[in-house]
């Protein structure tokens, strides 16, 4: 029997339908079925909803995409879903992320609705300079923070979540 993968989901992997759409341009992963299971929504403490990077995808419209940013304010945290994940599954979310290029693994502690803390694999967008990560600021795509926010409404997170990307998506790019 395979081990359980945990994997925890904060942008646009939370919608089905970009999980569908990516799946229909990338014909290597046709007969993996990407309904991933969810087990619970948590939250990964000490970090902030970023969008640190910009993508180099037409598919993202060449703009901001989500990250996780450490936080110096202990109430920060970052919503999303844990799932759990058979091993073609992980194979291919690791590739919608651009595991090495564009965004690296990562092991974090989420905390789930009961306060239960779980081992999760996640994904942190790759930066050139990582002590500027927290003042890196690309507006995202309306339609990407749209398939993000759908998503997390689909699964049920909080408005603290879904009023983080109404504002993402409407603040301009820093200096």
């Amino acid at each position: 029997m395979s081990k359980e993968i945990l994997y925890f989901g904060y942008g646009s992997n939370l919608s089905q339908e970009d999980l569908d759409d990516w799946k229909k341009g990338n014909p290597k992963y046709a007969q993996v079925d990407l309904n991933l299971k969810k087990v619970s929504i948590g939250y990964l403490p000490g970090y902030r909803l970023g969008f640190t990077r910009k993508s180099k995808s037409e598919r993202r419209g060449f703009m901001g995409v989500a990250d996780i940013v450490p936080s110096d304010d202990p109430m920060s945290r970052v919503w999303g879903v844990i799932f759990s994940l058979t091993l073609q599954q992980n194979m291919a979310i690791a590739d919608k992320e651009g595991n090495t290029y564009a965004y690296r693994q990562l092991r974090v502690d989420v905390t789930d609705q009961t306060g239960a803390k779980h081992r999760c694999l996640t994904y942190q967008a790759i930066v050139k300079i990582e002590k500027q990560r927290k003042y890196l600021y690309y507006k995202p795509l309306g339609a990407y923070c749209d398939a993000i926010r759908k998503g997390g409404q689909e699964h049920g997170l909080p408005q603290e979540f879904v009023d983080h990307l109404e504002v993402a998506s409407v603040t301009e790019r820093n200096p």
